[in-house]
């Protein structure tokens, strides 16, 4: 992993990976719930610059009590890491600063609606927002809508944008035109 990230720092880009604050991930791989600081030295020693940290399990335990030990492990290794979480609920939160990014919305699907209701959630959090702190309506879904083709795309990017949200692609890159 590390080599990967060097190979992509080379042409310009960051390396970003997924897990989980619960023992499992969405799709059921181990999680980093209880392995907070293994983790983030491991991260740290592979160069990576972005973690998602999902919310898919353990829901009884108190968010905070699961965000911040990943924070503070990742922040006791030194190494610029830009933490995501997923939300604690769909109300606007202070908890949200737990991280540099929250998600403020449920899961994004690849039809225009999703992207409409999505960004409509994500302007409840705008207050949130600033140096340091964004607020995450999910990936864009460019490629992907259908229905108006390009206009469709630009509209979305252009939400997001002007959202001031990461601009997080889920599609296959070789595939856009």
């Amino acid at each position: 992993m590390a080599e990967l990230s060097r190979a992509l720092s080379a042409k310009g880009f960051k390396l970003g990976l997924y897990s989980a604050l619960s023992s499992v991930q969405c799709g059921n791989a181990p999680g980093g719930l209880y392995h907070e600081g293994l983790d983030a030295a491991t991260y740290a020693a592979w160069g990576v610059r972005y973690l998602k940290y999902d919310n898919c399990a353990e829901y009884a335990l108190e968010p905070t009590a699961r965000v911040v030990p990943m924070r503070t492990a990742l922040n006791r290794t030194g190494s610029p890491v830009l933490f995501s979480t997923e939300p604690f609920d769909l109300q606007p939160n202070p908890r949200a600063h737990l991280a540099n990014v929250w998600r403020t919305t449920t899961d994004i699907a690849n039809t225009v609606y999703k992207v409409y209701v999505n960004i409509d959630l994500n302007d409840r959090w705008a207050e949130f927002a600033g140096p340091g702190g964004f607020n995450d309506p999910d990936m864009l879904q460019i490629g992907k809508l259908g229905g108006n083709g390009e206009d469709d795309d630009v509209s979305h990017f252009l939400l997001w944008a002007v959202a001031k949200a990461p601009l997080l692609l889920a599609v296959d890159v070789s595939t856009l035109s």
